[in-house]
């Protein structure tokens, strides 16, 4: 009993972050995509369409999901539908059923009108 408790604790702590992207979009580089919390209002853009990434916490022994790291995921996302930046983000945060945490992130992928 006392093995079995100690391997689950151990084996729990070696787990990584969750997330909902794509095999495709995560191997993407992305940091040329821009990213603002308003709308870019100095530059024309058009709307591809909203995008939204979840990072999930799934083990207690993790640190919380940062912002640093959903940006990085709207960015691939956002690469993915070959946007130049994502407006307008807003980011929410909880613990959920089945994780020990979350964070979400979502915003506007925009083409740029040259």
């Amino acid at each position: 009993m006392l093995l079995s408790a100690s391997a689950f604790i151990v084996l729990t702590g070696c787990a990584t972050y969750r997330n909902d992207l794509p095999n495709e979009a995560q191997e993407k580089v992305a940091s040329h995509i821009i990213l603002s919390k308003t709308a870019m209002r100095e530059r024309k853009y058009t709307l591809i369409e909203p995008i939204k990434v979840e990072i999930k916490k799934l083990t207690l022994f993790h640190k919380d999901p940062t912002e640093d790291m959903a940006n990085e995921l709207l960015q691939k996302k956002a690469a993915h539908l070959n946007a130049d930046a994502v407006v307008n983000i807003i980011f929410s945060s909880g613990i959920g059923m089945t994780t020990w945490g979350y964070l979400e992130a979502q915003g506007d992928a925009v083409k740029f009108v040259k």
